[in-house]
């Protein structure tokens, strides 16, 4: 039945995203942990699983245009698993579907937090990466500028741990 096969292919991208979110997890590990190696592994395995997930939507939007074929309607590009609540009659099965959805919308708002989360890790981390290099190198100073030199600033420039000119 095409609606079998709705909610299947819905379990499927449900399944896919918890593989995706575990990634996630363990990326948020590698982030605080500074693994750049395990980072650059756990990245890989998104884009795979990145790719299944483009795969199960096809044949997710496959099983929505046989359900709405099945039912005598027309393919709509942009029918939305609500809308398709409301084309199921028995309660089970408008049950069963609504599950589904409601399983697959909080897998993907825990995503999205969980993956913002990992934005603000990376940003941090980058930001004391800047600080750290500042420190050892001093801070960037605009020397490539001309400036007239009677009109320079007085202020003593930073003394550096390193000859950057060297």
């Amino acid at each position: 039945m095409p609606l079998d096969q709705v909610i299947g292919a819905l379990d499927q991208l449900h399944r896919l995203h918890l593989d995706l979110l575990e990634r996630e997890r363990e990326k948020k590990e590698k982030i605080i942990r500074n693994d750049l190696e395990a980072l650059n592994a756990v990245s890989e395995q998104e884009a795979e699983l990145i790719e299944q997930i483009a795969e199960a939507e096809q044949q997710r939007a496959a099983a929505v245009r046989a359900f709405l074929r099945a039912k005598g309607l027309h393919s709509r590009t942009n029918v939305t698993v609500s809308d398709l609540v409301k084309m199921v009659f028995r309660a089970e099965e408008r049950q069963a579907l609504t599950e589904a959805r409601d399983r697959l919308t909080e897998t993907l708002g825990e995503l999205k937090r969980l993956n913002a989360l990992n934005q603000q890790l990376l940003q941090q981390s980058l930001t004391m990466l800047e600080y750290s290099m500042d420190l050892i190198a001093g801070a960037p100073e605009e020397e490539g500028i001309y400036r007239h030199p009677v009109k320079q600033p007085a202020a003593p420039k930073r003394q550096r741990l390193y000859d950057l000119k060297a």
